[in-house]
């Protein structure tokens, strides 16, 4: 076979025996070029553009998923083969949402692995079922997210890439005249925005640095919202929007603007003669636009929103601006996701510190209520001898002593009681645990039937076949007063008040997940952060000691397993509750 037929092989592996062994199996009939780390395969990608690309996942620096997604990017026609040990649940999943096409695992068939290879040359692709992709991409963007501070830790060296880009770029542009111009500018607008990581201010540098580089009339960014269904405009430039408030914030995906419509074919689409189009192709237009371009803003082929610019001159945009552009919406998206990254990390720090707070906060209140009830356990048995040494040495019988006397010596004994409860109702429960198997059907109904709730306002429902729950049974009935007790309270001012109360299996099915809502007036944010800390009530003139969801968390903490709650404003609230499923055994 003639040299220049052969197809091209890149084999990214950082093990020389394994390129070795593929280079015998393969040299005879494919070009077979090495790399032997990821960084030096993605420039050899780049500069040779090979036929197909093997792949190892365990790769130094950056992954094999995270070499495959940005190959994905750079070669988007070029079948992506892992090839690696890595035979775990999950593994191969991972690596096709990563952007993969195919997976081989080793040790290499050697018999087979050329065909293996033919077949993917011609067109094979491995898919996944179509149900679980949601799953595994969330998975592979939380690995993303965790080596989120060691790429951070790299941004000098990538600096430094992107300045060999630059050059490079100014070389191309070079070339056309026009192109030169929108190329630098883009190349100015990408290195300022990738430096910024806050959203907000990211979006509004993006689109005043647009406006300024590329000397157009107008530019706005719009994001899709959770639906997928909108696009809002989050930031822009230039004159104020020709429609009024209510129509301008938004854009229908199915709307025939070119916004709508760059969202739905995920291509650049341009109106170049405002004047002659219909009217409902102007979208989001200025009073003096005559073309208008909108780019989608795409992260791993996914649409989040999209660039829109406007020219107050007729057919504006050429093909070499669309080009240009379209490199520009794709660094703006990469430089929206890593802000929101890098939020979604600072939001996750800032709650586990938060948690961390509420846990020391808990156990140095129990240490102190614990300190001061031993300090006060023998007050009570202390007053009943005073009073009776005072009447004692007065010669009169204990309930002749006087008035205020009595009054003081009961004012004493009551508040070192007080002590003692306090320090019942949040220590020792949790310090009592007595595991058995728990039917929580009749521990439910049992319990509401002591709280005098009218029948009107519950609502039960259990799972048939519910299994048993390990807990101990006095501690769980005591949640669940508490948590019923907390909704009937909250219901104190609603009309048609209600309590829903479901326990069914987990989708973890070691637990069975029991809860309890209600429709009442709901948990203000500020609020939501504070319910489980100790003595924390909003019912302190009920009488309320801020104790009850405290004891919760510590009895289910003990028992194995989880409470949070959840809640909107005015819609009421539901606190979840997950109990280990009784497997037979107090050590399970």
């Amino acid at each position: 076979m003639d040299i220049q037929a052969r197809k091209k092989i890149l084999y990214i592996e950082d093990k020389a025996e394994a390129r070795a062994l593929v280079g015998r199996l393969l040299s005879d009939i494919y070009i077979v070029l090495e790399a032997g780390t990821s960084i030096h395969g993605l420039e050899l990608a780049r500069e040779v553009e090979p036929d197909l690309i093997l792949l190892d996942i365990n790769l130094p620096d950056m992954s094999g998923r995270e070499v495959a997604t940005r190959l994905r990017k750079l070669l988007p026609e070029t079948p992506l083969i892992a090839l690696t040990a890595d035979a775990t649940r999950g593994a191969r999943e991972r690596a096709l949402v990563a952007g993969c096409d195919g997976y081989l695992t080793k040790p290499i068939d050697v018999d087979r692995f050329p065909d293996q290879i033919a077949a993917f040359l011609e067109g094979s692709r491995e898919k996944i079922e179509e149900g679980d992709t949601g799953d595994y991409r969330r998975q592979y963007q939380e690995e993303l997210v965790e080596h989120l501070e060691s790429k951070v830790r790299e941004l000098a060296t990538i600096a430094d890439r992107n300045e060999y880009l630059n050059e490079q770029n100014k070389h191309v542009i070079a070339i056309l005249r026009r192109q030169k111009k929108l190329l630098e500018a883009a190349a100015r607008v990408g290195h300022t925005i990738t430096s910024i990581l806050d959203l907000a201010e990211l979006l509004k540098a993006t689109v005043e640095i647009i406006g300024e580089e590329y000397e157009f009339q107008h530019c706005g960014i719009f994001l899709l919202d959770s639906s997928g269904e909108w696009l809002t405009l989050h930031a822009r430039q230039g004159e104020t929007v020709d429609l009024s408030p209510a129509e301008r914030v938004r854009v229908k995906t199915t709307s025939p603007s070119v916004i709508g419509s760059a969202i739905r074919d995920g291509q650049a689409a341009i109106a170049q003669n405002l004047l002659s189009e219909k009217p409902a192709q102007k979208g989001l237009h200025l009073r003096s636009t005559r073309s208008e371009i909108a780019l989608p803003l795409k992260f791993k082929d996914r649409p989040i929103g999209a660039l829109n610019v406007q020219s107050d001159q007729p057919s504006a945009f050429s093909v070499e601006d669309i080009a240009a552009l379209q490199a520009l919406a794709d660094q703006v998206a990469v430089a929206i996701q890593n802000a929101r990254a890098l939020q979604a990390l600072e939001d996750a720090n800032r709650e586990l510190v938060r948690s961390k707070t509420y846990e020391a906060i808990a156990n140095t209140t129990g240490e102190a209520i614990h300190w001061v009830a031993n300090k006060a356990a023998p007050i009570p048995g202390s007053v009943v001898r005073v009073r009776e040494d005072i009447a004692a040495s007065i010669g009169v019988a204990v309930e002749e002593l006087p008035e205020s006397l009595s009054e003081d010596l009961e004012m004493i004994e009551v508040a070192a009681r007080t002590i003692l409860k306090i320090k019942e109702d949040l220590i020792g429960p949790a310090r009592q645990q007595h595991p058995e198997a728990v039917e929580l059907q009749a521990l439910v109904k049992r319990t509401l039937r002591q709280m005098g709730i009218p029948p009107e306002s519950l609502r039960l429902y259990f799972a048939p076949g519910l299994p048993q729950a390990r807990a101990d049974a006095a501690q769980i009935e005591t949640v669940v007063n508490n948590l019923v007790k907390n909704a009937w309270e909250a219901l104190s001012e609603t009309s048609n008040p209600l309590v829903l109360i479901t326990a069914q299996p987990d989708e973890d099915p070691a637990f069975i997940c029991l809860q309890v809502a209600d429709n009442g007036p709901g948990i203000t944010p500020e609020n939501m952060e504070k319910i489980w800390v100790s003595f924390f009530t909003t019912k302190a003139r009920q009488g309320g000691t801020g104790l009850g969801l405290a004891a919760c968390t510590e009895v289910i903490r003990q028992a194995g397993g989880k409470i949070w709650a959840e809640s909107v404003p005015g819609q009421g609230a539901r606190f979840t509750v997950l109990l280990p499923v009784w497997k037979g055994s107090l050590h399970g």
